[in-house]
């Protein structure tokens, strides 16, 4: 199971995340506004949050990243 992140959590972000299931698992999102991300409430509690592209794509367990800008 791939692990997936989802960059830009403004309309379409939310969409990909639950999209991710079942042939992958979300393992993080990143957006610039700090509000979107904490908006964003999953099941999974160990979610990681990243408020920039770089972080994700720094990030070696990150396997799959949806750009939704």
């Amino acid at each position: 199971m791939k692990k997936g992140c989802v960059v830009g959590m403004g309309a379409i972000g939310p969409v990909h995340a639950a999209g991710l299931e079942p042939r992958g698992s979300l393992y993080g999102i990143c957006d610039n506004q700090a509000q979107r991300l904490a908006g964003f409430q999953p099941e999974n509690e160990k979610l990681r949050r990243y408020a920039d592209l770089r972080g994700v794509l720094e990030d070696p367990l990150a396997e799959v990243v949806h750009i939704c800008t």
